[in-house]
């Protein structure tokens, strides 16, 4: 997953459309149009990552949103991402640096 990166975020019945501006094993900052929410709010993700073959799906809370851009909101996954998943991040985290 690359900066700017799109990204599915499912609010209750609404499927909205994001960019991902960081990722880490815990959580996501994320630039999201359409949609508003708040620290607390429950979302899903569907976003793929380079050496996993299927879309990643997973769980997580709004933990802040930014005051001045609205749409720019940092969510931490919970429950946390499968053994995979995060191996497959912190690949991608060593590549670019």
């Amino acid at each position: 997953m690359e900066r700017g990166d799109r990204v599915e975020v499912k609010v209750g019945e609404h499927t909205h459309s994001a960019v991902a501006l960081d990722i880490s094993t815990s959580g996501m900052r994320l630039e999201i149009s359409g949609a508003m929410l708040g620290p607390g709010d429950r979302v899903m993700l569907v976003f793929s990552l380079p050496e996993l073959d299927e879309k990643v799906e997973a769980q997580a809370s709004v933990c802040w949103v930014d005051r001045v851009r609205g749409e720019i909101c940092g969510v931490q996954f919970s429950p946390g991402l499968r053994a995979r998943e995060v191996w497959a991040i912190n690949r991608l985290k060593r590549e670019s640096t």
